[in-house]
């Protein structure tokens, strides 16, 4: 099908799409904004991001105004070094560095200059969702620790702008295609398929899962341990849906089939994938199947995959 002119309207459209899109559902709208940055160029990008944030602002949706922003700005930031030759893990790093200090840091001073205590709104919608997951279930043993989930929201935060970003990396050709806008390869793309993280992540990896659940004092290196370990979890989670992405093509499984894998494995068993990140450092999975089983050419974009 061949592509559309990128239009105006075709960029409102789209505009509005992710917006409504990362407004509902966080990270699956990313891919729409790393089309819009990419078709489009900064000056639009930038330009709808400041018109949708500061419209949300001046309604009195605060909250959604930093988390649309965060999640804009680290699909954007890293589309800029990207298109200065700098894509890569450092780059994806700093961008989520970006976005996350921009939700954390700007959620909470504007609570703090409104007068609310975010330990105290967190809690209470953490025993709100208690009480209905205990409705559901119809046990009252369902508890959750309002303390300890409170604690680990920096990392939540982190693996949120992570997975939009690594969503935005992997399906962004698709969603070009699907939106009939031409996603012009840039030079430099992360090549999703051979993502590995650096070796030293493994050593640190290993120390913060020992020390979350070693009590150690001050009470504060558990609770720093256990936020590192979850983040490392998401990156190890993103080498193991590489690993899982080139068995697929490998082993030349279905469109159906393939959904099903991706339904268990990533909608269900997110530990079970981060796992096989792990392991991949020791095996080298993909190395073992190209020798088995060599991967072919991606006729449509002409690529070896």
């Amino acid at each position: 099908m061949p592509t559309s002119k990128p239009t105006n309207l075709r960029f409102l459209t789209v505009t509005f799409l992710a917006t409504v899109i990362s407004a509902l559902f966080v990270f699956l709208g990313a891919p729409l904004l790393r089309v819009l940055r990419n078709v489009y160029g900064a000056r639009k990008y930038w330009g709808a991001c400041a018109v949708i944030c500061a419209s949300f602002w001046l309604i009195g949706l605060q909250p959604l105004s930093f988390l649309l922003g965060s999640i804009w700005l680290t699909i954007g930031f890293y589309s800029e070094l990207e298109e200065r030759g700098r894509s890569g893990f450092w780059s994806a790093a700093a961008s989520i560095a970006l976005g996350s200090s921009v939700l954390i840091f700007g959620s909470l001073a504007w609570a703090q200059s409104q007068g609310f205590d975010m330990n105290e709104i967190l809690k209470q919608g953490i025993e709100s969702m208690t009480q209905q997951l205990a409705a559901r279930s119809g046990s009252s043993a369902v508890k959750l620790d309002s303390a300890v989930i409170i604690q680990q929201v920096p990392s939540a935060v982190i693996l949120l702008l992570m997975t939009s970003l690594g969503f935005a990396l992997m399906l962004d050709r698709k969603t070009g295609h699907m939106t009939n806008l031409r996603f012009e390869k840039i030079a430099t793309h992360m090549k999703v398929l051979e993502f590995k993280n650096p070796e030293f992540l493994i050593w640190i990896t290993m120390l913060s899962f020992l020390f979350s659940f070693v009590k150690i004092e001050p009470p504060i290196v558990g609770v720093v341990a256990t936020n590192v370990f979850n983040i490392m979890m998401g990156l190890y989670f993103f080498q193991g849906m590489a690993v899982l992405e080139v068995s697929l093509l490998s082993f030349k499984v279905s469109n159906f089939m393939r959904f099903l894998v991706y339904f268990i494995l990533v909608g269900q068993l997110f530990f079970v994938l981060s796992a096989v990140g792990v392991i991949d450092y020791w095996v080298d999975f993909r190395a073992r199947m190209k020798r088995m089983r060599p991967l072919g050419t991606d006729q449509k974009n002409g690529e070896h995959v």
